[in-house]
């Protein structure tokens, strides 16, 4: 809604900043952001340059799984300022600015806003963010009388972070198409030229100031956000003065606007903006674009990648490649650091190396690109695509060590319920019985494997493969009973198995261990038939308490975690249940229908 060229017949939300655009002072697009889209984890995204992570759970979603540096450089933009001044939410500047010496924080605790009833203040939600635009006239006019303050305003490396809370209470509260909230819009505008003209005012126009205006979040039509729909995804990016591009007007629609990430053509409502270049991002790549603005380390935990279209250097200044090349070898370190503390928790002889890092292929591209910067090669180009290259490779890696233990933790899962079963079975086993279920559980694990080796139709239909299934499971199931001649003890109530248990005669006891000990490889066939008709997108019961860890993923929104939690809490506790649903289906698997059933 901000890039709208009229939002209602006052004309645009952004009057300032779209004519500062549209006369090519400033570059602009949109950052996408990841779920979940909430404050916390996108302005980690904004600030350090990295994702949520799920261990946030273990936090209560209210603190930073992953804790920031606060001694030296390094964390966040924050950490590698020389100093940084943060005016805003009681709720986000904390999060950030606790903890780091040089920051000095300016927090909202109800001075804002003033109202006698509910109606009042959803009305005045909008001084919010003029308190911010106030406390920073009003530390900027302090600097004058107080030296200590003014020196530390007027040294390089210096940010001022200003967190607007208004616009989000107000689309909470009134929704992002109301009235009020486009009034907030108009006022945050006139908020960011009245910041420009202070602090140009202030530091005489020295043209050593870039200017960032973005957003942590979208927000949907309902007035929420937190999900991965676009609303909430895409958020506006306006950037200008020292050491930014610019971009100019055409006469045609300009490069950009086809977006490759969510949104493939720009909005109508846009107007005249796509005839300006559109620079879409990342929301995790600014970090370390205002890091290089700055003239700062980079965050040493970023897997953001430097936005080169926002810097104004040609294409043939070798300082590009430089910089892309100190953005690749933050994430080097990283991924030498994830394989070391992988390598330290894992088997030695185990232990699978990243392969660009075993062949050297990566330490050997970045070392070239290095000596083509040093002797100012005319190939900079071809190298900086290089040096694109391996950063690719660095973030495939970084993700191959996060999730270098799935695969081992859903076998070790799976097999524990294999194991869980096999040691009840085993401890009321006669002599040879055990054998059998070692058996058994080889025998499962192949058929689980030629199942999914086989392609499938997309389409849910009947296939002649479904038959050999169905024939395999009517197999498995009549082994599973007759296998050791279980049925034979309990019709002639064979008490060896029973007696290493129980030394006093209890005929339902014990007649009920001997049902138990012959539900059990039962239980595992229809177990495995249940995760074969799971990976075939069929509906079926099964083992729902694996779900969670089969379908496991490294990013979602609170709510998506939350689900999938409860999800493993609920099927642990009905598990039993499911298991015996499949036992009642048995008959009709024995009369042929047992593809049916399970389609």
């Amino acid at each position: 809604m901000l890039f709208d060229e009229k939002i209602d017949a006052d004309g645009p939300a952004a009057p300032w900043m779209q004519k500062k655009i549209l006369a090519g002072g400033a570059s602009w697009g949109v950052s996408h952001t990841r779920v979940p889209t909430e404050s916390r984890p996108c302005h980690a995204s904004l600030l350090g340059g990295i994702y949520e992570d799920p261990s946030a759970v273990t936090k209560g979603w209210q603190q930073n799984p992953v804790e920031f540096d606060t001694v030296g450089q390094g964390g966040t933009v924050l950490n590698a300022s020389s100093a940084s001044f943060a005016i805003g939410s009681p709720d986000v500047i904390p999060l950030f600015a606790k903890g780091i010496p040089h920051v000095t924080s300016l927090r909202l605790k109800g001075a804002g806003v003033q109202a006698s009833s509910r109606d009042e203040v959803l009305n005045t939600l909008t001084r919010l963010d003029d308190w911010v635009f106030a406390k920073l006239e009003e530390l900027l006019k302090n600097a004058t009388s107080d030296k200590g303050l003014n020196h530390r305003l007027r040294q390089d490396k210096m940010i001022i972070f200003l967190h607007l809370l208004g616009l989000d209470m107000n689309g909470h509260a009134h929704r992002p198409a109301s009235q009020q909230y486009k009034d907030n819009l108009r006022s945050v505008d006139e908020g960011v030229k009245k910041v420009e003209q202070l602090l140009d005012n202030f530091f005489h126009r020295d043209g050593k100031t870039a200017y960032l205006f973005t957003s942590d979040h979208g927000m949907s039509n309902k007035g929420s956000h937190g999900d991965g729909e676009a609303e909430c995804t895409q958020t506006p990016l306006v950037m200008w003065g020292a050491g930014v591009s610019r971009t100019s007007a055409r006469k045609s629609v300009a490069p950009g606007h086809e977006d490759k990430h969510a949104n493939p053509k720009t909005p109508e409502a846009w107007g005249k903006l796509k005839y300006v270049e559109r620079k879409d991002l990342q929301q995790a790549q600014i970090a370390p674009l205002i890091s290089v603005l700055i003239g700062a380390q980079l965050p040493r935990n970023s897997i953001g990648i430097l936005p080169l279209q926002y810097l104004d250097l040609s294409p043939q200044d070798p300082r590009r490649l430089l910089l892309l090349l100190a953005n690749a070898k933050v994430m080097h370190a990283q991924l030498k650091r994830k394989e070391e503390e992988k390598r330290q928790s894992s088997f030695s002889l185990l232990f699978k190396q990243y392969r660009p890092i075993r062949d050297g292929s990566i330490q050997r591209a970045i070392e070239e690109c290095e000596e083509g910067a040093r002797e100012r090669r005319a190939d900079l180009p071809q190298l900086e695509a290089e040096v694109h290259r391996v950063i690719q490779l660095l973030l495939q890696g970084l993700l191959y060590y996060d999730t270098y233990d799935r695969h081992f933790l859903q076998l070790f899962l799976s097999s524990s319920i294999l194991l869980g079963w096999g040691t009840a079975y085993v401890l009321l086993s006669i002599n040879y019985e055990s054998c059998f279920y070692v058996a058994l559980c080889w025998q499962l694990q192949l058929w689980l494997e030629i199942e999914s080796s086989v392609p499938r139709s997309k389409e849910k239909r009947l296939e002649h493969r479904d038959l050999a299934t169905a024939i395999m499971l009517l197999f498995l199931t009549i082994a599973s009973f007759f296998g050791t001649g279980n049925i034979a003890s309990v019709s002639s109530f064979e008490l060896k198995s029973v007696y290493r248990f129980l030394t006093v005669f209890d005929p339902f006891l014990m007649g009920g261990m001997l049902l138990f000990k012959i539900v059990l490889p039962f239980v595992l066939v229809t177990a495995t038939f249940s995760l074969i008709c799971s990976r075939q997108g069929v509906s079926t019961a099964g083992v729902l308490c694996l779900v969670l860890v089969l379908a496991v993923r490294t990013e979602g929104s609170w709510k998506e975690i939350g689900n999938s939690i409860s999800h493993f809490g609920i099927t642990n506790f009905v598990i039993v249940m499911i298991q015996a649903n499949f036992i009642h289906c048995n008959p009709l698997l024995v009369l042929g229908d047992s593809h049916v059933a399970c389609r």
